[in-house]
């Protein structure tokens, strides 16, 4: 893989002033928002790219972004993720050079597609006594505001607008039987406290309707799970490393 096959798309929703953080750590990424939004987003000039304003929801959004870039990895970086942090060493520590980030995002793809991923990913917490550096990868979960495709084997499910994560998570493990999740890194963003974004599709009847839907889908093999007072479908009942004998 070369760096001409790597391609960052930030999508966007109503979030211009946190969007302008994320491209300054993701210059090199093509700005992506709804037709309508157009001149709401001027300033990023010949980095803003649009799609048609029916397409709504994180899902559809991401598959029209896999679907329009040819490139063989297209990573999608949320619009409100505003540090990297490095958990390697005896502090965590903020990368805020876009060099530096696009370098992880590139070593991502790589090995990714080394090993037969199709999807990649990294921490979901920058709490230092999270990370292991003796275990420093994870192979069932990608989940998180920085995801990475490598190839199309798998696309999001149009029909969801909640757990998308899990639903990508499973339809790698169907596949491939193992993602790629790097958590010497974490791309933090600021889920519960930003206006914007994929808000205006969620609602207690679109929770219901998904969690039916991925029930039925998925089975036993997602549960659901209450975190900080948010409940999500997580992956559940997969291994994916057998047990050392001695």
């Amino acid at each position: 893989m070369t760096e001409k096959d790597l391609q960052v798309v930030i999508p966007s929703r109503r979030r211009v002033e946190s969007c302008r953080r994320s491209s300054q750590l993701a210059p090199f990424a093509a700005i992506c928002v709804a037709e309508k939004e157009k001149e709401d987003y001027a300033e990023f000039g010949p980095a803003l790219v649009t799609h048609p304003d029916q397409v709504t929801g994180v899902s559809a959004v991401r598959r029209w972004i896999l679907e329009r870039y040819k490139q063989r990895c297209v990573v999608i970086f949320d619009d409100d993720i505003h540090r990297v942090v490095c958990l390697v060493g005896r502090k965590a520590r903020v990368i805020d050079e876009p060099a530096a980030i696009r370098r992880i995002l590139f070593n991502s793809a790589n090995i990714a597609e080394a090993i037969g991923a199709t999807l990649f990913s990294y921490a979901i917490t920058a709490n230092i006594l999270d990370f292991f550096p003796y275990d420093p990868f994870a192979f069932i979960k990608a989940n998180g505001p920085c995801l990475g495709f490598v190839g199309r084997g798998i696309l999001p499910d149009p029909a969801l607008s909640h757990n998308t994560d899990a639903d990508l998570s499973l339809q790698a493990l169907l596949k491939d039987r193992f993602v790629w999740q790097d958590t010497r890194f974490m791309f933090e963003h600021r889920i519960m406290t930003n206006s914007g974004g994929n808000r205006h599709v969620i609602s207690k009847e679109s929770w219901s309707r998904d969690r039916k839907y991925l029930k039925r889908k998925w089975g036993e093999y997602l549960q659901e799970k209450d975190s900080g007072g948010v409940t999500r479908m997580v992956v559940s009942n997969v291994a994916r490393r057998q047990k050392l004998s001695l």
